[in-house]
């Protein structure tokens, strides 16, 4: 226990006869006990919660679960690959296929399908079938691409029996084109098929050495000529081709609009 001076009121020692704080002589009567100063951090007992803890606990593994699939989701979202340049202009909308393959730019006026999708893939496939043109556009690639895979048909609007052929674009995946160089795939389309006359090509540098291919060409189709523009992206596995054609009629009304959604086209890489 500490003790003070009764004349100056500093601490002292029990066994202390002088203050050394103001020289005064000291007897026992003068020692004075000091309260020992309180704690304000004194730890404050409170009596134990069970069910308190429990709710805490359960809210914070919750939280741990719940920024653990965030994580999860932001680190799985594919990345785009640096396209052309393309912004989104007013009055059209992005989209993305169903499996996350790619994305791409169409005016908001236009309507897709997609096969991937379950809820549409037994209309894709009806129209598929019943609109020969879609073959039409792809037929260049026959001797190339024999695994091709529909993925995307888009068009200003579905023919429904109209002998008239609709503006649209047409995706299409295959391993086969993967394999394949831009240097290929032109010469490819330089020597035929009969009917097809390629009317410009365009090789573009694309980011990590990938090579995007434009071409212009014309082809047949049953009354009418089709005039198309294709983009060829190689990729691995897999290498991609978007197809936008019109009538031979119509072609000169959407050149700039297949333009912009060929240049938005991006394929979507792990």
């Amino acid at each position: 226990m500490a003790y003070s001076c009764e004349n100056c009121g500093q601490t002292i020692l029990e066994t202390d006869t002088v203050c050394w704080h103001c020289g005064q002589t000291l007897t026992r009567r003068q020692h004075k006990p000091v309260a020992p100063p309180s704690d304000k951090n004194e730890e404050i007992t409170r009596p134990f919660s069970l069910p308190r803890l429990t709710v805490y606990g359960g809210m914070t593994l919750v939280i741990v679960i719940a920024l653990f699939f965030v994580m999860q989701s932001l680190g799985g979202q594919p990345q785009a690959a640096q396209g052309l340049g393309a912004s989104l202009k007013p009055g059209w909308t992005a989209v993305t296929d169903y499996n996350r393959l790619f994305s791409l730019n169409l005016p908001a006026s236009w309507v897709w399908l997609d096969r991937l999708n379950p809820e549409q893939e037994t209309e894709f496939i009806e129209r598929a079938r019943q609109n020969g043109q879609f073959q039409a556009a792809l037929a260049p690639y026959d001797a190339l691409a024999d695994d091709r895979q529909f993925l995307f048909l888009a068009t200003e609007q579905w023919d429904d029996g109209d002998t008239a052929v609709a503006p649209f674009v047409v995706v299409i995946s295959s391993r086969q084109l993967g394999q394949l160089t831009s240097e290929q795939v032109t010469a490819a389309l330089a020597e035929g098929p009969a009917g097809m006359t390629l009317l410009r090509s365009n090789l573009v540098e694309g980011t990590n050495g990938r090579r995007r291919l434009l071409v212009t060409l014309t082809l047949p189709h049953a009354a009418q000529e089709l005039r198309c523009q294709h983009l060829f992206f190689q990729a691995q596995p897999e290498g991609y081709l978007a197809a936008a054609c019109a009538s031979e009629d119509d072609y000169g009304d959407f050149t700039n609009i297949f333009h912009d959604i060929l240049v938005g086209f991006q394929p979507l890489l792990p």
